[in-house]
């Protein structure tokens, strides 16, 4: 007997007390056993047709709260909501029963019935690319977005679902985002809840300018901050931006400032928290971001500069990336945000990028291993260039790059020309140069004497001074010397004939071209030349 079969009989009957014990029955068993939700049954379909059926023919069921838990756990099966809830009826009910529609024939005053059809509704646009449309449908926006302004009168789980359920429709469609902030001014309302949020903290006795969140206010400021971030991004291919734009992302700057400089009365909870600050601050556009308003820059002007103590809030997003790296915690959700943000605010402040050259990449003095030999930070990041992650590697590679002010010469004295080879292939930099990024002179990298020591004796391609070896070939006569070279030549034209290898060559711009077109086009050069 399929799982559905008690609720289905019940309905049948048509009993009412039957029906409410025979829900929660089924609500209990999926609750306590979740492996039941993943069979594929065919009375799944069946039992979400008689609950939309029975909420369509009744004002106000007295069972409703166990009729929408049941359509809850239903919403999880892909099947059913896509038989059941992307079709108007069923997409209908969700939203009446959400308080997300005009409709005033479902007011049901068990709140548990708006959160569970709002859980519904997320399962729903989640699953079903059918469903998406909700998300540009502009009264359930706007109703939403109303929520999200009025979150005093709502429990803290109403309001947790709604940051949900208005992040997967501002992250699933971009016409969706562009009615949440043109046509509902959202992201004021995301940003005034944030401050509530943060106004209403205790203040951290660790810090003068952060605060102590209780778990519940961590996980609203999460989720406010991951809405920020989707309302942001658009922003970030804009050109001109409006005064409101300008005043609502300098306002994200100063919270996530705050936010950074905050803890969790759950320590477990304090990175998800920061990294969701780090986050939310790389979806400002790099010419919109106010550096001093994420800087504790002193309000006093006659106070020295102190950039170690200016520079916290920033710092705590280097900790966690230290952490990961020396752990050999490759997570791309959080190393890659973060690497990004470094690399802009370094490009954008002279006073960030020279901090962090001193304190990542400080002069060479040891030249005996490679660069990513060894247990230091530095030596770490350097590593991470030939991982397999690859938006992780190009991230290390490129902050790596802007410390080093995207000079090359400077970028592979601190790394080998092995290692820096991928970043300068891609940006035609393999013949050297710079980047496009212009930076200031008050700072030079002049070479230790440790370096202009061993400058001769190093390998280029490794950066560090090998170990004196045999020459392979000594004891050899000129033939075999020359049979050997032969043999080698005909190797790699085999290899190069199959497209096992390609043999390259730099270009003129700094590139990597094939070496035969390279070649040919020499040779088209030299005829024309002698013509």
């Amino acid at each position: 007997m399929d799982l559905e079969e008690p609720a289905l009989r019940a309905i049948q009957s048509g009993d009412e007390t039957e029906i409410s014990q025979a829900l929660q029955e089924y609500n209990e068993t999926l609750q306590s056993n979740p492996q039941l939700q993943q069979a594929q049954r065919i009375s799944k379909q069946e039992l979400a047709k008689e609950i939309i059926q029975l909420f369509c023919a009744s004002k106000l069921l007295p069972y409703a709260v166990e009729a929408v838990t049941t359509l809850r756990f239903l919403s999880r099966d892909k099947s059913v909501v896509a038989k059941h809830f992307t079709e108007k009826r069923g997409n209908e009910l969700l939203l009446n029963l959400a308080k997300l529609n005009a409709n005033e024939d479902y007011k049901y005053s068990e709140p548990d019935v708006e959160l569970n059809a709002c859980k519904c509704l997320c399962n729903v646009i989640y699953l079903s690319k059918d469903a998406t449309g909700l998300c540009k449908n502009s009264s359930f926006i706007k109703a939403l977005v109303h929520k999200i302004g009025s979150h005093k009168k709502h429990t803290h789980n109403q309001n947790v679902i709604n940051l949900k359920l208005i992040f997967l429709v501002s992250a699933l469609n971009p016409e969706g985002r562009k009615i949440i902030t043109e046509q509902c001014d959202g992201r004021k309302s995301v940003l005034d809840f944030l401050n509530n949020t943060l106004e209403s903290s205790t203040n951290n006795e660790d810090t003068d300018h952060g605060k102590k969140f209780t778990a519940d206010k961590t996980t609203i400021c999460c989720e406010l901050l991951k809405v920020l971030f989707n309302l942001n991004m658009d922003l970030r291919h804009a050109k001109i931006y409006s005064e409101n734009e300008t005043e609502e992302l300098n306002l994200t700057m100063e919270y996530c400032r705050t936010i950074l400089l905050s803890t969790s009365s759950i320590p477990e909870l304090t990175e998800g928290l920061h990294c969701s600050a780090g986050n939310a601050i790389y979806s400002i556009p790099p010419v919109c971001m106010s550096i001093d308003r994420l800087l504790l820059v002193s309000k006093d002007d006659t106070a020295p500069s102190d950039i170690k103590q200016e520079i916290m809030p920033v710092m705590v997003l280097v900790d966690i990336l230290k952490e990961k790296v020396m752990n050999d915690i490759i997570k791309t959700e959080i190393l890659h945000p973060i690497l990004a943000l470094l690399s802009d605010l370094c490009r954008r402040s002279s006073e960030i990028r020279r901090y962090f050259k001193d304190l990542i990449l400080p002069p060479r003095k040891d030249f005996k291993h490679r660069p990513e030999e060894g247990l230091r930070f530095r030596n770490k990041l350097i590593k991470l260039f030939t991982h397999t992650n690859t938006n992780v590697k190009e991230g290390v590679a490129d902050f790596l790059f802007v410390l080093c002010k995207e000079s090359v010469d400077r970028f592979v004295k601190y790394t080998g020309y092995g290692n820096a080879a991928g970043l300068l292939a891609s940006r035609g930099l393999l013949a050297g140069g710079h980047g496009e990024t212009v930076y200031s002179d008050a700072d030079s990298d002049s070479d230790t004497e440790e370096y202009k020591e061993a400058s001769t004796k190093i390998n280029p391609v490794t950066g560090h001074i090998p170990l004196p070896v045999s020459s392979p070939m000594e004891g050899m006569t000129d033939e075999q010397k020359e049979h050997l070279a032969a043999q080698l030549a005909n190797d790699i034209s085999k290899l190069s004939s199959g497209s096992i290898i390609q043999p390259m060559g730099i270009g003129p711009d700094g590139s990597l071209v094939p070496l035969q077109q390279q070649v040919h086009d020499t040779e088209l050069k030299e005829d024309s030349d002698s013509d």
